[in-house]
């Protein structure tokens, strides 16, 4: 008589009859494994279904299957502990916490928010609300009718524009050694077979004499 195990996390149903007698048949084999395939589609129609909706067809059910009971063996070896870096096993020594990460997140002590310390939304809220400067008694504005946030924002726009001129230049100077060196390679090139009257023609067969 058969004894099934099922495991519906798995999808899985395990005939533990002991076999005993003469060799079962295909037929027997097939009647056993359509029972033990029906026992497990019974206990997947009990569990809970959600609907999905597909994006070409319509509506379907699926089943929200319980964890696995059988645990499985790994396909793969367990990863290796990496060994520690030089600055690891300084931190180590040093008690210096490993891979701590800054939280962006800072109180405003005055508004009663949190707000980010760096970011766009930090530099929008530091426009928005960012009134104030204090200047000191000989402070001078740099241009008729300036103040300190007009000085602000013509240093920064001078500051991006000596960034992107720097960043020309660099380019184009790249560009200038690059065409150079291709420059003085083929120069090179043409030299080494330009050395002798033939132009290097026998040159190749000299060698081998040479060489025999």
């Amino acid at each position: 008589m058969a004894e099934y195990h099922l495991d519906v996390g798995l999808l899985a149903v395990t005939d533990a009859a002991v076999v005993s007698g003469p060799r079962r048949s295909e037929a027997e084999l097939l009647e056993a494994a359509t029972k033990g395939v029906k026992m497990v589609l019974n206990e997947c129609l009990q569990l809970p279904k959600t609907i999905k909706k597909g994006k070409f067809e319509g509506a379907g059910e699926m089943v929200q299957l319980p964890i696995p009971a059988t645990k499985l063996p790994r396909e793969k070896a367990p990863p290796k502990v990496k060994p520690l870096t030089a600055w690891e096993k300084f931190a180590v020594k040093k008690g210096i916490a490993l891979n701590r990460k800054k939280n962006n997140k800072v109180f405003d002590e005055e508004r009663q928010i949190w707000k980010d310390r760096y970011g766009k939304r930090a530099r929008e809220d530091k426009e928005k609300f960012d009134w104030l400067r204090e200047v000191r008694p000989s402070y001078v504005a740099k241009e008729d009718g300036g103040d300190p946030f007009l000085d602000e924002r013509r240093e920064k726009k001078a500051r991006l524009d000596k960034q992107s001129k720097n960043q020309e230049h660099n380019k184009r100077r790249s560009e200038h050694v690059t065409r150079a060196r291709e420059e003085v390679s083929h120069l090179t090139h043409v030299a080494r077979h330009l050395s002798t009257a033939s132009n290097g023609k026998f040159e190749k067969a000299a060698q081998k004499a040479k060489k025999h």
